[in-house]
This record gives C-alpha cells, structure tokens and sequence, in this order.
C-alpha cells in the first residue's frame, strides 16, 4: 500500500521507514512453519495429484 510514510517514489529507491527487509531471516523463520521453503511446492502437488489418479 501506499500512504504518508511509504510512498512509491521511496519504495523504488529501496528507502523505506524501519529496518531493512533481510530475504535469508525470513525464509529461515518461515521455515520452522512451512514445508517447502526449497521451491518444490508445485512439483511435490504434481507428484502427488499423480500418485493419487493413478493407483496402480
């Protein structure tokens, strides 16, 4: 969202208010609550959607 505090302009200079977004701490603390922070989601789905049509 846009406002007062985090306006476009500033969004795109990457100088938003508050601490800076770190990518690695929150893959590390949404990891204790999400199982596939590897980026496998769609292929594990896909494997099992298989897995379940075709029973063998």
């Amino acid at each position: 969202y846009e406002d007062y505090f985090h306006t476009l302009p500033a969004f795109l200079s990457d100088r938003l208010p508050g601490n800076p977004h770190c990518k690695e701490e929150q893959i590390r603390d949404y990891s204790e609550i999400t199982e596939n922070t590897d980026g496998t989601c769609g292929k594990k789905t896909h494997e099992e959607v298989k897995r379940r049509l075709f029973v063998d």
